[in-house]
């Protein structure tokens, strides 16, 4: 097991990707860090309405989360590729269309 901070605009997609190596690892990134939180500050922004008290995939999680990944999972070859990277997809433009 490994601990590592999310950055801005990153989604659990994201780091399953980033730190697993595969997107369908979003379910144990969930199933070990039950208290992740959405940061819907661009949400706010653009005027969308969310519901706080349900962590909603489509949004990035708050900067900074300690999230635990567990390396017997991770996927090495991937992983060394993306090891200097930073994965996000979240775009807070496509909520303004």
């Amino acid at each position: 097991m490994k601990t590592i901070n999310t950055i801005k605009n990153q989604t659990v997609f994201d780091v399953a990707v980033q730190h697993y190596g595969a997107v369908d690892m979003f379910v144990k990134v969930i199933e070990l860090n039950p208290h992740l939180k959405n940061d819907y500050s661009a949400a706010i922004e653009a005027g969308v309405p969310f519901e706080n008290d349900v962590l909603d995939l489509s949004y990035p999680v708050m900067e900074g989360t300690e999230i635990i990944i567990e390396t017997a999972m991770v996927n090495i070859k991937i992983a060394q590729e993306l090891k200097d990277k930073e994965v996000i997809s979240f775009n807070k433009n496509i909520l303004e269309l």
